[in-house]
């Protein structure tokens, strides 16, 4: 849910710094909607990225889904992806490709979400999110990440 949340807030949030800062700023003349989603998007994987070496690693240990060893490291490594990720996006030279990146974690983590719905494993002493829910949040994020990246060129 908190990435629902922080997207709910960081798109709009930056995007009327944005437009704000336009008539103002030379540098912000050339800044997009784009920017905008980039950086939420940024903001979103160190959120996640965070919790991964926090007491909440415990809870993501418990969300793998049983072909997946249960092991601390891949809960870091995963971290450590998304911190990569969150950098990798605002970077415009590699913006797309970690773009694609991202999409393509995204989806390699959803098994994971769908073992914590399906088998109501609690998040943060929180009960499970339902399943629709997950889904939902999974598919915004991934076209959150598209628009951001669709016609961003390589410097």
């Amino acid at each position: 849910m908190i990435v629902l949340y922080i997207l709910l807030i960081a798109i709009p949030v930056f995007e009327a710094c944005r437009r704000l800062l336009t008539p103002h700023w030379q540098f912000a003349s050339e800044l997009t909607w784009q920017h905008s989603l980039r950086l939420s998007v940024a903001v979103v994987f160190v959120t996640t990225g965070i919790a991964h070496f926090t007491e909440l690693k415990h809870d993501m240990l418990a969300m793998l889904p049983s072909p997946v060893p249960k092991q601390m490291w891949i809960i870091y490594a995963t971290g450590l992806l998304e911190f990569a990720g969150a950098i990798g996006i605002l970077v415009p030279r590699f913006a797309k490709l970690t773009g694609i990146c991202l999409i393509l974690f995204l989806i390699c983590v959803f098994p994971a979400n769908i073992n914590a719905a399906l088998n109501d494993i609690p998040f943060n002493d929180r009960p499970a999110t339902p399943l629709f829910l997950r889904t939902f949040i999974q598919a915004l994020l991934i076209g959150v990440i598209y628009a951001a990246i669709k016609k961003t060129k390589a410097n």
